[in-house]
């Protein structure tokens, strides 16, 4: 949890420092910070390496562009294509994960996250859903969750820049903070910024 709060914060910084008035530019960082940063690494219960990061969020980003591209051909020039490329690597990530978690549940091992969850889950006759289920499951829960976070951050970003007086004053509340806590942003440091939960 640590490093996730860390990394989200780096890219919220880095998305309001190559903003400078050009909020934007500023929403495609913050579209990935949603997307690798919280969503898919919450979704699979443990941290995903910053390359691989990069790679789901531009097949993602390919996903939502495409589904709602027109025309509706698989042709491989057409976006519509693309999204379907990109669909079936991010289950094809989603399946690789499903495998892994089943052999560590195999050997006693918790798994954490929505795929624990998922892959763990039996109805009242003991039926578990299926790999492919869960994948799809998996790409439900990010679509969700990608759209209220990169929304929610692009316009609390966007209201930070108009207020640089506020900003300063949450830059000021959180290095206090970390200071009183050894540097490490946790819940229970974000409970203590008084001011940014107003």
């Amino acid at each position: 949890m640590h490093g996730l709060l860390r990394t989200l914060q780096h890219r919220a910084d880095r998305a309001l420092s190559l903003a400078k008035g050009r909020l934007w530019q500023a929403a495609a960082v913050i579209e990935l910070a949603a997307v690798g940063c919280c969503c898919l690494q919450i979704v699979m219960g443990r941290s995903i390496p910053e390359q691989q990061l990069q790679r789901l969020g531009k097949l993602f980003s390919a996903l939502t562009s495409g589904l709602l591209a027109w025309p509706y051909l698989d042709l491989p020039f057409t976006a519509w294509h693309k999204a379907l490329a990109a669909q079936a690597e991010l289950c094809s990530f989603f399946l690789q994960g499903c495998a892994e978690a089943r052999q560590q549940l195999a050997g006693g091992l918790a798994v954490p996250g929505v795929l624990g969850r998922l892959v763990a889950a039996a109805d009242e006759q003991g039926n578990r859903l299926t790999d492919q289920e869960i994948a799809h499951n998996l790409l439900l829960v990010l679509f969700a969750g990608h759209d209220t976070s990169s929304t929610t951050l692009t316009r609390a970003l966007a209201n930070l820049q108009d207020h640089p007086r506020v900003m300063q004053r949450l830059r000021e509340e959180q290095a206090a903070v970390q200071q009183r806590r050894g540097g490490a942003i946790s819940a229970d440091a974000l409970r203590d910024m008084r001011y940014a939960d107003a």
